[in-house]
């Protein structure tokens, strides 16, 4: 069940607290909804205890409706039906009403189950892209050490098959900014020069 939303039990004066004050609240990511051209949806970066509920739901879920046994329930964690249940709770959580992000998208986690495989796995890539982009660290070492695989790769012959090996479109996003920045940049990087040499 989708639960109301709050989120601010933390003292006023703890620095989580002032933390998020500044921030304007809890950070949001407005995105497309995946299957329903014209429709949009908030996300929210999935915290701890939303990781938590969305497990703890998805045991109730397998143990009542499926009348699973605490082994049963034990060696479902490892498959598909257990993620699919998990994935579910999650987006309940977590996926927002684009114009009040303090709203739920859905009325309950029964209501999210309406949508397809295709949706469901559309939005929990969207949700672990925003969780990356959230947490990612952006360091220029980082960014020399993409501009030399990709510069390896272009002269191997591989290019393609490497970007196609980019897990996501946050990958892809960060690859493109990186590959922007060293390509506009003026000076050469010590990368390229020492490959010359």
């Amino acid at each position: 069940m989708a639960r109301p939303r709050d989120d601010d039990h933390e003292s006023a004066d703890s620095p989580f607290a002032r933390a998020m004050a500044r921030a304007g609240g809890r950070p949001s990511k407005v995105v497309e909804f995946p299957g329903f051209e014209g429709t949009r949806a908030a996300l929210w970066c999935p915290n701890e205890e939303e990781h938590a509920e969305a497990e703890v739901e998805a045991r109730k879920r397998l143990t009542g409706q499926y009348k699973m046994s605490a082994l049963d329930l034990s060696l479902a964690q490892e498959t598909d039906l257990f993620e699919r249940e998990r994935a579910v709770e999650l987006i309940t959580l977590v996926v927002r009403d684009a114009d009040d992000p303090d709203d739920a998208f859905f009325e309950s986690s029964d209501e999210a189950r309406k949508l397809t495989k295709a949706q469901r796995r559309a939005l929990v890539a969207l949700i672990e892209d925003f969780e990356r982009e959230r947490f990612m660290r952006r360091t220029p070492e980082s960014h020399d050490e993409v501009v030399r695989l990709v510069r390896e790769s272009k002269e191997a012959g591989v290019l393609s098959t490497w970007l196609a090996s980019c897990e996501s479109a946050t990958e892809l996003r960060e690859l493109v900014e990186i590959l922007a920045t060293a390509l506009t940049d003026s000076t050469p990087s010590t990368t390229s020069s020492s490959s010359n040499g």
